[in-house]
């Protein structure tokens, strides 16, 4: 299928649809549940509802999230796995087996892990002649600040397999970074492509929704802020990821034009690695980089922020060719 239009939309849009699927997640963050209250849980009583379940570092608010999901109907699948196929299997058998043409989605990905979002795009890339439209509303909910803590070395990092595997070049490397707030992460990707400062591009989020957290990517960053042109570091709005597709669009189609290898590498927060996805799959050319700590970093129990508004964006399916910015 192809990606027919991608356009943020208000949290009130969601709260009285009826949804054939909506899919959460359960783990150690406190905010996982924070989106049953945003439903109108009596027009979604037919909706299929999944969770995956994380099993490790278990702890008190994974069972409460647990019996809240189980309460309301919840589906669990076990969310151990890191190979993008299972899950796209998972997809496979659930969509074929509603036996409908046009499917709306509730996805709240607020608590998985890159490659469960990045699962169900490339599911629906794939499988164009089951379906005629898809609606996918990607929920996201924000934490409150909290401090990263202490930064662990990187476990691995690795492409995100949204196309076949992108053999390499002799063309430069131009590296697109969405900076988290974990101390030097970013720098250590930075040694590992060992790209030219010059085609280096930052994007930084938080300035106008969380001072806190702005200041403590900029002093967790300072290293490789400093080597960056002014003019490569951009600014987003968390809040709205069409500005932010659009920018990443005009950057990335200049780069390709001018014989630049593209690396997408998402640290900061899930809604820029969500836009890294969605411009991947528009250009096969660009690389998408997951990075993880393993088991080796200690889990931050993220609670909602009350005070901030639930992020929505709606993603359009269609067999229709079609541009996407």
């Amino acid at each position: 299928m192809n990606v027919n239009f991608v356009k943020q939309i208000e949290r009130k849009c969601i709260s009285n649809l009826a949804f054939d699927f909506i899919f959460c997640a359960s783990g150690f963050e406190s905010r996982c549940i924070h989106i049953i209250s945003q439903l109108d849980w009596s027009i979604n009583d037919a909706a299929k509802k999944i969770c995956f379940s994380f099993s490790d570092r278990i702890a008190p608010s994974k069972k409460r999230a647990d019996e809240l999901f189980f309460s309301q109907g919840f589906r669990f699948f076990p969310a151990d796995t890191n190979n993008i196929i299972d899950y796209t299997n998972i997809y496979h058998d659930l969509f074929l087996g509603s036996k409908k043409t046009r499917l709306k989605i509730l996805f709240d990905y607020s608590c998985m892990t890159t490659i469960m979002y990045a699962s169900i795009l490339k599911y629906f890339k794939d499988f164009s002649s089951h379906f005629d439209e898809v609606e996918i509303y990607f929920s996201y909910t924000q934490a409150k600040y909290i401090d990263p803590g202490k930064s662990k070395p990187l476990f691995f990092n690795q492409p995100i397999p949204l196309f076949d595997p992108i053999q390499s070049t002799d063309k430069k490397i131009a590296l697109l970074i969405g900076l988290g707030y974990e101390e030097d992460k970013a720098l250590g990707l930075h040694e590992y492509f060992q790209n030219d400062d010059k085609d280096m591009y930052l994007f930084i989020t938080g300035k106008v929704s969380s001072s806190e957290f702005f200041e403590k990517v900029r002093k967790n960053n300072e290293k490789l802020i400093k080597i960056t042109k002014p003019e490569n570091i951009i600014y987003y709005d968390l809040a709205n990821i069409s500005p932010l597709l659009s920018t990443m669009e005009t950057l990335i189609n200049y780069l390709i034009s001018t014989n630049y290898r593209v690396v997408v590498a998402p640290i900061g927060p899930k809604v820029f690695s969500l836009a890294s996805l969605l411009v991947n799959l528009v250009h096969k050319e660009v690389t998408t980089y997951r990075l993880s700590d393993g088991k080796m970093a200690e889990p931050l129990d993220k609670i909602p922020d009350l005070g901030k508004d639930l992020i929505v964006t709606l993603l359009n399916f269609t067999n229709e060719k079609s541009e996407l910015f």
